[in-house]
């Protein structure tokens, strides 16, 4: 029995490896054969690429003859201004560039329908900002006025309508086409206003953009609406029936 204890004793006393020989690594105590990849080779018992090539990616590829704060150009080795630089701006809809020849960094827009972070909800970035995907999708906002631009605010869904793009044809009024400045319809300053009465004369206020009469007649023959035949009145009126002077 005594002998047996003794033996217990001494088998749960085992040395744990502090160090180890070539060719071996300390894992867990225990010297265990270094495993070398990617084409390497055990040398001095240290994984190294063959002679030529260099440790790439984890695979052993022909080399460049570059440090790592240069880059391989057409076949030169040119320092790298980036190597160090940070741009990361933590913004999802933009791209973060680093210029090698000045070590600036630019910011260009991410494509637009780039997934994004809106704030823990999904999103798609829309000229470079990100806009929740969620509140405004499927939303429609068009007012039916081609002077306005319409769009969905992404913060809460609610549509918002700008004015549009000036010059655009819109439709003023019968007889008079117009165009649109600062989001509304009005008459075009190079074009004609017609109010469809032959006893008067329009002219569109190029700065309130309405039609104004300029001149009225009160007599003298006019057509009236429908193509008939008609006379101008005192008040300025294309009058079926009345004898013309």
């Amino acid at each position: 029995m005594p002998a047996v204890l003794v033996f217990l004793v001494l088998a749960g006393c085992a040395e744990v490896a502090e160090s180890c020989p070539s060719g071996q690594e300390l894992l867990n105590g225990v010297c265990e054969n270094i495993e070398c990849t990617g084409g390497q080779q055990l040398v001095g018992g240290e994984c190294v690429c063959p002679s030529g090539l260099e440790l790439v990616e984890g695979s052993c590829q022909p080399g460049t003859g570059c440090t790592s704060s240069q880059t391989l150009v057409d076949g030169a080795c040119v320092d790298d201004l980036c190597a160090e630089v940070e741009c990361d701006d933590g913004d999802d809809c933009t791209q973060d560039v680093c210029d090698r020849d000045t070590g600036q960094c630019s910011y260009p827009d991410e494509p637009d329908d780039t997934l994004c972070d809106f704030g823990g909800l999904p999103g798609f970035c829309k000229a470079g900002v990100c806009e929740d995907a969620m509140l405004c999708a499927n939303k429609d906002c068009d007012d039916e006025d081609v002077c306005t631009a319409d769009g969905c605010n992404p913060a809460n869904g609610e549509c918002i309508h700008t004015p549009g793009e000036d010059g655009v044809t819109c439709p003023y009024r019968i007889g008079s086409p117009g165009v649109c400045f600062n989001g509304v319809c009005g008459c075009d300053p190079d074009g004609a206003c017609n109010d469809l009465n032959d006893c008067t004369t329009e002219e569109c206020d190029g700065v309130e953009r309405i039609c104004v009469t300029t001149d009225t007649r009160r007599s003298g023959s006019c057509i009236v609406l429908g193509g008939l035949p008609g006379c101008c009145s005192e008040g300025g009126m294309c009058v079926l029936g009345v004898a013309c002077e």
